[in-house]
């Protein structure tokens, strides 16, 4: 089965805080359940960034997950220097409402554009 992404907004910059601080656009939160392929559940989340420009642009991404009942966000993991279409997944969110922060960004790029799926 083929995987399909969904752009989650084109960053110009890095975002300059985590969640907690400043809330993400909603744009910007991936719905895991939403886009489930099992129906209720997905066994992960699979992401790419895409970059425009640069010379050797890279970014850090940090993988968050939002706890609606407690309105918190809380980090899963962290993935340093990754670049462009350079593939990563996370397994075991299977409900969750996930945000791809973009923590640094290096290499000069004209945008970047996270990509997300279900997996």
């Amino acid at each position: 089965m083929a995987l399909a992404f969904k752009e989650m907004g084109t960053l110009l910059v890095a975002d300059a805080a985590d969640p907690n601080t400043t809330p993400p656009a909603e744009s910007r939160i991936f719905d895991v359940k939403r886009y489930a392929s099992h129906g209720e559940y997905a066994d992960g989340i699979g992401f790419y960034l895409e970059f425009t420009g640069g010379a050797g642009p890279t970014a850090d991404v940090e993988v968050w997950i939002r706890d609606k009942f407690a309105g918190t966000w809380s980090l899963v993991t962290t993935f340093a220097a990754l670049a462009g279409r350079v593939y990563k997944s996370v397994r075991a969110i299977r409900t969750a409402e996930v945000f791809l922060r973009v923590a640094v960004i290096a290499g000069a790029p004209t945008n970047v554009k996270p990509r997300v799926a279900t997996i």
